[in-house]
């Protein structure tokens, strides 16, 4: 052999060297995104059974309970779940459009708390004078579907929402 064709020999030789790194470290790099993926999966899965065992210890914990307290732990978690009621997201907010709320009073402890649920049909915000609460929210209200729509009013700040009397926060109640 001639000093030319070792040299192109060696060069074809580290060619398909590199050509198999390149292929291994291809072949690698897929699993590795693979095993991340099954990673992204285990860890939303345990999540979920991670909340399914909290609701369980939850309803365990609540069957120990007297009904009326019971009734006020489901209650105060319902509000505690619900988004708070800003300005922004209610001057968005289409006319005619309805949702289900909850109030709790402001002025009791946890233990002692008034919480009510209603469904507001959305009217508008009235863009004048703001008070101490906010900008004044006009719409609708009823407990149940049975029940004529009567006027509401309440306050929103950019934060969130209380009633026209500022002794309870209002919520938008998750359905």
């Amino acid at each position: 052999m001639t000093a030319t064709t070792e040299i192109l020999l060696s060069i074809v030789g580290v060619a398909v060297l590199f050509y198999a790194i390149s292929v291994a470290f291809h072949s690698i790099r897929d699993h590795f995104r693979t095993n991340r993926d099954l990673l992204r999966s285990l860890d939303e899965k345990v999540e979920k059974v991670e909340r399914d065992l909290k609701k369980i210890r939850e309803i365990v914990e609540d069957s120990e309970l007297p009904a009326n307290e019971r009734r006020l732990r489901t209650e105060t978690r319902a509000f505690e779940a619900a988004r708070e009621l800003s300005l922004p997201f209610l001057r968005n907010l289409p006319a005619g459009t309805t949702m289900p709320l909850i109030s709790r009073s402001r002025d009791r402890s946890s233990e002692t708390a008034v919480i009510d649920e209603f469904e507001y049909r959305h009217e508008r915000v009235e863009e004048g004078e703001t008070t101490k609460y906010g900008r004044q929210v006009r719409g609708f209200s009823r407990h149940s579907a049975a029940e004529d729509w009567g006027p509401y009013t309440f306050f929103a700040n950019d934060v969130q929402a209380s009633t026209s009397s500022g002794s309870e926060h209002l919520r938008r109640r998750l359905k």
